[in-house]
C-alpha cells in the first residue's frame, strides 16, 4: 500500500514538473547594463581576434628574443666493421658538444627585437580599443532597447486613448452634439496611432534582435533588461572625466 502511494505522488511530481518546465523555460533573461557588457565581451568575435593577435605579436616578440640565448648540438659518430667480412677490422667512436651564441649581429637581433616589441604594443592598443568599442555599443544597443520599448508603451497608450476617444465621438455624433467630420477626424487619428504602435513594435524587436545578437544570443532570444530609472549627476571636471575614460 505505501509503495503505491508512493509511486502515485512520484508520478504527479512528474506531471508537475512537465507542466511548469515550459514556464520556467519561456521566462525571459533579465539582464542588467553590467551582465550585457559581460556578454558581449565573452562573445565578441572582433575582441576575440584583436586578442588573438596581441598573443601572436607576443610570441613573436618572444620567439625574437631566443636569438640571444645559446644554442647547444650533440653529435654522435658510431662505426664497428664486422672482422669476417674485412681485413682490418675497427671501431670508431666520436661525440661532441657544442655551443654557440651571437656576440654581434650587426643590430639585426635587435632590430627584429625592437620591431617585435612595437608590434606588440600596437596590438595591446588595437585590443583595448576594440573592446572599448565593444562596451560602447553595448550601452547603446542596451539603451536603444529601453527607448524602443518605451515608445511601445507611448504608442500603445495612445491607441488606447484614441480608441475610447472615438466611441466617445461616435456617441456624440449619434446624439447631434458633433458633426460628422469630427467622427472621421478621429477614426484617421486613431488608424495613424495604429500604424505608429506597429512601427514602435517592429523597431523594438529588431533593436531587441542586434542586442541579443552583440551579445552572442540568440537574435529570436526574449530579453528582459532592468531598467535604468534613476541617472546620477556626474560632479567631476573634464579633465577627471577624461583621465577616467583613458584608464
Amino acid at each position: 500500500m505505501n509503495l503505491n502511494k508512493t509511486l502515485l505522488l512520484c508520478g504527479i511530481a512528474l506531471m508537475v514538473c512537465s507542466m511548469l518546465g515550459p514556464v520556467y523555460a519561456s521566462q525571459p533573461a533579465q539582464l542588467t547594463i553590467a551582465d550585457s557588457v559581460r556578454l558581449a565581451i565573452t562573445h565578441s568575435p572582433a575582441l576575440k581576434a584583436a586578442k588573438a593577435e596581441t598573443e601572436k605579436a607576443s610570441w613573436l616578440v618572444k620567439e625574437n628574443h631566443s636569438a640571444y640565448l645559446p644554442t647547444l648540438s650533440v653529435n654522435h659518430l658510431q662505426a664497428y666493421n664486422d672482422p669476417d667480412t674485412i681485413t682490418y677490422p675497427s671501431n670508431y667512436r666520436s661525440s661532441s658538444l657544442e655551443a654557440k651564441t651571437i656576440l654581434y649581429s650587426g643590430g639585426l637581433t635587435e632590430g627584429l627585437v625592437g620591431q617585435a616589441k612595437e608590434l606588440y604594443t600596437g596590438a595591446q592598443h588595437s585590443f583595448a580599443y576594440t573592446k572599448q568599442q565593444v562596451i560602447t555599443n553595448t550601452y547603446l544597443a542596451y539603451y536603444n532597447v529601453l527607448q524602443a520599448e518605451k515608445n511601445v508603451a507611448l504608442a500603445d497608450e495612445a491607441v488606447q486613448r484614441l480608441t475610447q476617444h472615438l466611441s466617445i465621438v461616435q456617441a456624440q455624433y449619434s446624439e447631434g452634439t458633433v458633426i460628422k467630420s469630427d467622427v472621421l477626424r478621429t477614426e484617421v487619428e486613431l488608424a495613424q496611432a495604429k500604424q505608429n504602435h506597429s512601427k514602435a513594435k517592429n523597431t523594438s524587436r529588431l533593436a531587441s534582435s542586434q542586442f541579443a545578437t552583440l551579445l552572442g544570443l540568440p537574435a529570436d532570444q526574449d530579453i528582459a533588461l532592468a531598467d535604468v530609472s534613476e541617472t546620477v549627476a556626474y560632479n567631476g571636471s573634464i579633465a577627471q572625466a577624461i583621465q577616467t575614460a583613458l584608464t
